[in-house]
């Protein structure tokens, strides 16, 4: 999960996004406040496994919240959600490795949006299903966003 949070950073730091154009530059910023967001929402649920619960519920609604967003982009600066984007990680990734096995199995209950807020699923999964989903589909998809947007690097 750590090579992918460091392709993720990898791709919103270069140069930050200052030399995009707005709309490139925007949709590069709700990405990485998007991440920013979504982190300490599993940190939470992983210390309740660490705290013993028999299942925990991953909502990423407000990773999603236009407001939220909004709200974190004028808070931080660039280099300041880079920091906070490593930082997550980081205590997520450390949260992760004290996971014992036994709670490595417990019950996700996923509730997971789309911009907007739209519900668009609503499932089951196991701490580790949805660790291993993160760090080979979710992350790689955004690094493969911010790399679009980016475009070739010189």
């Amino acid at each position: 999960m750590w090579q992918s949070s460091t392709r993720c950073c990898e791709h919103a730091s270069p140069g930050g996004v200052s030399n995009l154009a707005a709309p490139q530059r925007d949709e590069a910023e709700r990405v990485i406040a998007h991440l920013i967001l979504s982190d300490p929402i599993l940190i939470v649920a992983a210390d309740r496994l660490l705290a013993g619960a028999d299942t925990v519920t991953v909502d990423n609604r407000h990773t999603m919240d236009d407001d939220a967003i909004a709200t974190l982009l004028t808070s931080l600066s660039h280099p300041e959600r880079i920091h906070a984007l490593n930082h997550n990680a980081s205590e997520l990734i450390d949260r992760h490795r004290r996971i014992p096995d036994t709670a490595a199995a417990t019950t996700v209950r996923l509730l997971l949006h789309a911009r907007h807020g739209q519900l668009t699923n609503q499932s089951t999964t196991t701490w580790t299903e949805l660790l291993t989903a993160r760090a080979d589909q979710h992350l790689p998809g955004h690094a493969r966003t911010l790399r679009r947007i980016a475009g070739p690097r010189s």
